[in-house]
């Protein structure tokens, strides 16, 4: 949604996709060496298979002021088609940017889906000095560690995240947000949660509070997301 604060920029459709989705017709597929990400980590992605990006990812990550935390991003692709690995690599650069007290809040809907998430990062991740944490059910330290970097919670647990940061003044070391399965946003039962935090988010932006970047990603429509607890 190009009308949306929370977005910099909505990646046009392809052909044969609708609007508002992600698609091909994009400049060359981009290696991940390029992006000036650690070694370990490219050594991470090489072991699960990832090598490059496909046109569309690279062209999403080249809009000017994204990888550089100057703009929003919002975008769809259908279920499997590489959103996140957009959203680990903005997520990554913006953290190795800030420090070492830099925060990145991942949210996710579900919590198998955040231990899901959590595990992959820490594999991703295991030769850096950037530290994961999980936020969901009874997991997660509030006040947040000061050396915690990747944020990984549920909305519910996400909005305590956000709550305790700016209780404590600490908002500036949240320099970027990952809002998964954005489309959620009108759902029934969820929607009004996640609706509230994105709101907020901005909010606190646009009053000075946060210097986070946020990265929406949602799934094609029609595309359902699992089930599970959410809390």
């Amino acid at each position: 949604r190009t009308d949306s604060p929370f977005a910099g920029r909505t990646v046009p459709a392809a052909k044969g996709m609708a609007a508002g989705e992600v698609g091909t017709g994009w400049p060359a597929a981009l290696a991940l060496e390029t992006l000036g990400l650690p070694e370990t980590v490219l050594a991470a992605y090489e072991e699960l298979g990832v090598h490059q990006l496909h046109d569309w990812q690279a062209e999403a990550l080249a809009t000017p002021g994204v990888l550089s935390g100057e703009t929003n991003l919002a975008y769809t692709a259908p279920t499997s088609g590489g959103k996140t690995l957009v959203s680990e690599v903005l997520l990554i650069k913006r953290l190795l940017q800030g420090g070492s007290r830099s925060k990145a809040l991942f949210l996710l809907p579900y919590r198998a889906t955040v231990a899901e998430k959590a595990r992959h990062f820490r594999r991703l991740l295991q030769g850096t000095s950037l530290r994961v944490a999980d936020y969901y059910a009874g997991l997660g330290t509030l006040p947040v560690p000061p050396r915690a970097n990747v944020l990984l919670a549920t909305l519910e647990k996400g909005a305590l995240v956000v709550q305790s940061l700016a209780e404590q003044g600490r908002l500036g070391e949240l320099v970027v947000v990952v809002a998964d399965e954005i489309h959620l946003v009108g759902d029934a039962t969820r929607g009004a949660t996640f609706e509230r935090l994105l709101s907020k988010l901005v909010f606190l932006r646009a009053a000075g509070g946060a210097a986070a970047q946020a990265a929406a990603a949602g799934a094609a429509a029609g595309a359902g997301g699992p089930g599970g607890p959410r809390r």
